[in-house]
């Protein structure tokens, strides 16, 4: 599976577990449902191989927006009990 698959299938799984449409996680949308969303796809894709530039390139946000997510996502999920269970349900549904 290349990347593109990769990504498309993790956006996909995101965007089921949330219930927030893949456009909504891709666009500038600032609510907080899709802020968790978005960095969460981040966190996943980081977690699983992918640079920052490289998944700020298959979003459209910025190298420095997708670094922020990744390194604060650990404050936002010990905060957000939902928003771990999410994570959790998202890296069981990928085998991590």
């Amino acid at each position: 599976m290349n990347k593109r698959e990769f990504f498309a299938r993790i956006l996909n799984i995101v965007s089921e577990e949330t219930e927030i449409p893949a456009s909504c996680i891709l666009s500038g949308d600032k609510t907080r449902e899709v802020v968790d969303a978005r960095h969460m796809l981040a966190n996943v894709l980081y977690e699983n191989g992918f640079y920052p530039s490289q998944i700020a390139a298959m979003t459209g946000k910025t190298k420095r927006a997708i670094t922020y997510a990744i390194t604060n996502f650990g404050d936002r999920i010990r905060c957000e009990k939902i928003l771990r269970s999410n994570y959790e349900n998202i890296r069981k549904s990928l085998g991590n």
